[in-house]
This record gives C-alpha cells, structure tokens and sequence, in this order.
C-alpha cells in the first residue's frame, strides 16, 4: 500500500506538468498529438491486415485527416465551443446531465454526419485520389449506412465520458488518445469498402 501511495505521489505532480504543458501550448501540443494518432492508429490497422509491405502513402493520409480533425474539431469544437455552449458542470460543481446529452446529441446526429464524414470522403476521394466532389459525397451517401454505426458505436460512450468529465484544456489530449483507436478502426472499414467496390466493379 506504502508503495502505491509513493507512486502516487511521484506521478501525481508531472500529470499537473502535462496538464500545464498541454494548456500553455494548445497549439504544438495538438500538432505533436495529431500526428502521433494519424501514424499509430494507422499503422495498427495495417498490422492487423496483414499486408505484405506498408503503405505509407495511406498512413500520410491518415495522418493528415487526423491534423484537420484535431485543429477543427478536437481543438476548436470540443475545446473551444462545445465547453462553451455545453458546459458539463454548474457554479456549485454540480453535473449538468443535460448539457452531457446535448453534446452528445449535437456531435452524434449534426457534426458527425453532416460535417466529419463528408470532410472524410472530400479529403480522400477528391483530394487524395483525384474524383470529383461530387462522386466523393455520392460514395458518403452509400457507405453512411456502414460508416455512421462504427463511428456512433465508437465514440459515443468516448465522447460521452468527455463531455462529463474532461476539463476543456484536456480535450485534444483525451480526443488524440482515442482517436488513436478510432483511426484502426476507420482505415480498416474504409478500407474493406474501396475493396467491396472494386470487387463489384470488377462483377460488372
């Protein structure tokens, strides 16, 4: 028990330097996280794959979209507004439930749907692969239904402890960390998708 406590006690003033670092340097701190999350997150779903060599055309991507997705969503978003229009706790210290759910809902059924994914798919289709906007939007239209119940299965209950528990200078931190996750698991069934196409494509 003596021991746990001194551990404790050791880590309990460099998780208060991290907390500083983190709200001083909001800006280097989420490029570093950024980054790291897009490489490793990536490279998980490789390995799990299997594949032969890594492609590390793909893991640029994915390190990219997680750059954009960290600066606008994670540090803008979550950080900034969010913990503005839905702040989780009241004067007295009180949990605000409500504000919880409201965030859930706003990130669940308008960001993600009507933002994230079709970022998503602009920035790898048309972007990185060259189709048109159009076709990229159309492509979101019919996978969404494979995507949305990944990503809601996924980042709701993460999301949820977030916007209840997470102090708003931690939130790119808490995101970058999860997200690391995320990432696995969206290369992963993007990636089965651009194979389901080509296979139809090919039965044509």
């Amino acid at each position: 028990m003596g021991g746990l406590k001194h551990v404790a006690s050791t880590l309990r003033p460099l998780a208060k330097g991290l907390s500083r670092a983190l709200e001083d340097n909001p800006v280097a701190s989420s490029l570093c996280l950024g980054c790291a999350s897009g490489c490793v997150g990536d490279a998980m779903a490789q390995k799990a794959e299997g594949l032969a060599a890594f492609d590390w055309r793909r893991s640029l991507t994915y390190v990219a979209w997680t750059l954009f997705v960290t600066f606008v969503i994670d540090l803008y978003v979550y950080a900034t507004l969010f913990s503005r229009w839905f702040p989780h706790e009241a004067a007295d210290g009180s949990k605000l439930w409500r504000n919880v759910a409201a965030a859930i809902a706003a990130d669940s059924l308008l960001l993600s749907p009507l933002f994230y994914f079709p970022c998503f798919y602009l920035f790898t289709h048309s972007l990185v692969r060259r189709e048109s906007p159009a076709r990229a939007l159309r492509l979101y239209a019919d996978e969404a239904a494979t995507q949305l119940p990944v990503l809601w299965a996924f980042w709701v209950p993460a999301n949820g402890f977030m916007f209840a528990c997470v102090p708003a200078h931690l939130r790119v931190a808490y995101c970058t960390a999860a997200v690391t996750g995320y990432v696995a698991v969206l290369s992963r069934v993007t990636q089965h998708l651009i194979r389901k196409r080509k296979t139809e494509a090919g039965a044509v």
